[in-house]
Parts: structure tokens; C-alpha cells; sequence
């Protein structure tokens, strides 16, 4: 089991000036103009925007390769990590907080953290700022924000989910205010339930490393998946889909009356 070694010192911040063209990918609002940056956010009432919810289809997981990625590539190292999460200690303990949860925060520019818990330092970006960081990836600092990483890497065209890839970032917004939402990895997806699994930090106050969101969120408050976004390359072989879809006869769309899908804290 890979273990997480924190350090006796303060992690040094790998903070730098951001240059022009970053601070307005990152920061400055959506251009119009610029094709990938465009989006839809849901309608209020049917929760319908930047996706189809009547694609339809009969989805089929497809089963990953079973030798390991190259050594030495992102995705290698996004594998590693990712996979190791689950296993590891990652709750919310409040002050002192837990020494995982602030090497993230400190490591994605939030200075030392004292006390974590989710009415204070919410810690969804600070996890995939760290992810990031630890694979040798460019990272947002700071890293604190959800909604920073809407701009981060390519844009996937998911609406279809046969192009989105394991390890794919994931960026959820609220309805009820744009600047919060959810972000972290893919893990699976199941069309058919209208899921979406997520590795993800703060998910359930860190006690649920793996949790499922919905795709298409017909309420009228909540998440909505907004984007996803990728940075590296998929070594040869492992450039697969999650699913197939093996027929086009269903086209009702998923309903939000799914189970198992988990609260999170949003910033």
C-alpha cells in the first residue's frame, strides 16, 4: 500500500507569478467568443444545459487492461495516487486537522491550516492541486477554488461518455451560486443510473474517498456536472472509453430519483 510521508517541516508553497495568458484562463470571465470556453449552465427548472439527457442507449463498462501504464508518464503517476487514496486516512479530525488534508491546503496556497473541517477550509481543489503537484502537472495556485479548474487543460466532449477516460478531472458547479461547486477525478460512470463516480476530496467530510454525483441534475438546487477537463497525455493502450454503447433504443433520459449519491461541501 503506498503510504504518504508528511514532512517535519512546513511544504515549501510551489507558488509563482502567474503569466498573462494563465491569468486569463484562469481568472478573467468566459469569453463568448472562444469555442471551448462556452457553456450553458442548467436551466433552473429541468436542470438541462451544456449536456443531453436523452442520448439514450444501453451502456456496457468496458473492462480496463490489466498490464500497468508506462513508468514515468502522468497518467502512471495519476494511477498510483489515485488508486492508493481510498486506503488511505483522509477524515476531517477538526484541530489539529488531519497532517493529509493540510499538506494539500498548503501545498495548493492556503498558507498553514489549523483546523479542517468543512465550514472552514473547504478542501475539494486542494486535493487535486496536491494530486497535480505530486504527478508533476501543472496546478492551480492557489488551488483552493472548485470552480479555478473550469479552464484547466482541454475541454472532453462527454455528452456522448464514450470519450471521457479514467482520471479525467471533473468540475461540478451549484446552481444556487456558480462560484462553488465540487472537483476531482473520475473513477466510472453508469449513464444508466445517471452517475458519475468521483475520486474527490472533502466528499462526506473525507470519509467517502469514492462517492457518486449525478450527471444530469434535474432539481432545482445542487450540483451540476460542468465540465471535464484533461492536461496529459493516455499512453497507447489505455486511451479507452468507460463504456460502449451497444444500442440507441432508450431515449427517456435519466431520472434524479437515483440512491447513493453523496452531500459534499462546495467551495
Amino acid at each position: 500500500m503506498c503510504q504518504i510521508v508528511i514532512p517535519g517541516n512546513p511544504v515549501p508553497s510551489p507558488s509563482r507569478a502567474l503569466e498573462a495568458g494563465e491569468i486569463d484562463r484562469y481568472f478573467l470571465p468566459f469569453d463568448d467568443n472562444t469555442q471551448s470556453s462556452v457553456f450553458t449552465p442548467p436551466d433552473a427548472l429541468t436542470g438541462v444545459g451544456d449536456f443531453d439527457p436523452n442520448i439514450g442507449g444501453n451502456y456496457q463498462p468496458v473492462q480496463p487492461p490489466e498490464n500497468p501504464p508506462p513508468a514515468g508518464t502522468a497518467f502512471a503517476s495519476l494511477q498510483q495516487i489515485l488508486e492508493a487514496f481510498p486506503s488511505q486516512d483522509w477524515k476531517e479530525r477538526g484541530n489539529p486537522p488531519n497532517p493529509n488534508i493540510a499538506e494539500a491546503w498548503e501545498v495548493a496556497g492556503g498558507g498553514r491550516m489549523s483546523v479542517d473541517g468543512p465550514t472552514t477550509n473547504p478542501w475539494c481543489a486542494a486535493f487535486v492541486t496536491w494530486v497535480l503537484w505530486k504527478c508533476g502537472l501543472e496546478h492551480i495556485v492557489p488551488g483552493m477554488g472548485s470552480q479555478s479548474y473550469l479552464r484547466y487543460g482541454q475541454s472532453v466532449d462527454w455528452r456522448d461518455f464514450t470519450k471521457i477516460r479514467k482520471y479525467d478531472l471533473v468540475v461540478l458547479t451549484r446552481k444556487e451560486e456558480s462560484r462553488y461547486g465540487h472537483v476531482g477525478f473520475v473513477h466510472s460512470i453508469d449513464p444508466a443510473a445517471n452517475r458519475i463516480r468521483m475520486f474527490g476530496g472533502n466528499q462526506s467530510n473525507g470519509k467517502n474517498p469514492l462517492s457518486n454525483f449525478r450527471i444530469v441534475n434535474r432539481e432545482t438546487t445542487g450540483l451540476y456536472l460542468n465540465q471535464i477537463r484533461r492536461n496529459w497525455e493516455i499512453p497507447a493502450g489505455f486511451d479507452i472509453p468507460l463504456v460502449t454503447i451497444q444500442s440507441e433504443q432508450n431515449t427517456s433520459g435519466p431520472t434524479s430519483s437515483d440512491t447513493g449519491v453523496y452531500e459534499t461541501s462546495t467551495r
